[in-house]
């Protein structure tokens, strides 16, 4: 950014078109007052800013970093509002009744999206439209079959991400096909504990990894607690207490984006049962399923791995010896 004396700036500008952008911040103004053609106008309003991921800057002192632009919006969904249009065309449908009783704008945060970058009067840059659509269609292909993911000689990881039920199938798979496999915990159902073994052994037979993903374990202090520990800097541990109380079911009861949802071309729901029970479709079923032990364990696969797991690492522990297990239902009437 280069300052006058005379309080003026001035920045480069991103060139105009369309780019590849994603969703880096939202900053909430709160009340606004402004006045136009006389009469006092009380709005909320946001900022969006998006950074163009393919076009740099080459002056200053963040050249090589990418361009950024924003928007103004009033915080509204109203049918006239400027946000819902943008928002719709950016998630490539409207919102539903239930949506638009509360949505949480930190949803679209790091979400991607084409931006269509023009000039304003005063020769300003300034976003003109976006559209999901077109950055799905340029930037990445999409499969209905992971099958055909695998059949790609060009990919060499996959990721695992599906309801628990199927994370074992695609692992073996993926293993066998020759890719190495981040698969999100658990790495099998709950009733699969045999099937992890043979992923296990798949691994060893190909030479691929296998790596099971928890957020704490991504931390960069995990490492170095493991080094602390086993230099005996803290020690010998001797006993472990952890914790997690969440007072609800939120974590399994996800919203329902579209309780009008049934299958079709977009809704494949033989594919989403699998090997599970084959049952008739619902949308809690489909949009809820971390609710149902056919597809999910539950918090104890949901929420412990994640208090259980670091522990399990830092203290470098094999299978235990014994297991203790206690508890209720004291919250809810079954």
């Amino acid at each position: 950014m280069i300052i006058s004396d005379n309080g003026g700036t001035s920045f480069e500008q991103p060139p105009t078109g369309s780019h590849a952008a994603r969703c880096i911040s939202i900053i909430d103004l709160g009340t606004q007052r402004s006045t136009y053609e006389g009469e006092v106008q009380i709005k909320h309003q946001v900022i969006v800013r998006w950074e163009l991921a393919n076009e740099l800057l080459t002056i200053g002192d963040f050249a090589g970093k990418p361009f950024t632009v924003s928007k103004f919006y009033t915080a509204s969904l109203h049918e006239k509002a400027g946000l819902r249009k943008d928002l719709a065309s950016w998630r490539g449908r409207d919102f539903t009744a239930e949506e638009l009783k509360g949505f949480d704008m930190k949803s679209i945060l790091g979400k991607p999206c084409m931006l269509s970058v023009g000039l304003s009067e005063k020769g300003k840059a300034k976003v003109l439209e976006l559209n999901g659509k077109k950055c799905e269609q340029r930037s990445v292909d999409r499969y209905e079959d992971y099958r055909r993911v695998l059949d790609r000689k060009d990919i060499v990881v996959v990721t695992v991400v599906t309801p628990d039920h199927w994370h074992s199938k695609i692992a073996i798979e993926a293993l066998k096909a020759g890719k190495d496999v981040y698969c999100e915990k658990p790495l099998t159902h709950w009733s699969q504990f045999e099937i992890a073994k043979e992923v296990q052994q798949v691994s060893d037979e190909t030479g691929k990894l296998v790596q099971v993903g928890t957020q704490h374990m991504a931390d960069d202090n995990y490492p170095q607690i493991i080094q602390l520990i086993r230099e005996g800097i803290i020690g010998k541990p001797v006993h472990v207490q952890c914790s997690y109380f969440r007072r609800g079911d939120w974590g399994e009861r996800m919203p329902i984006p579209d309780p009008n949802a049934k299958p079709g071309p977009d809704l494949l729901w033989d594919r989403f049962l699998g090997d599970a029970p084959q049952v008739d479709f619902s949308t809690s079923r489909f949009f809820q399923w971390r609710m149902y032990l056919d597809y999910a364990g539950g918090p104890a696969t949901d929420l412990l791995v994640h208090t259980f797991t670091p522990i399990f690492c830092v203290l470098e522990l094999d299978y235990p010896t014994r297991v203790f297990g206690c508890g209720g239902t004291f919250q809810y009437v079954r």
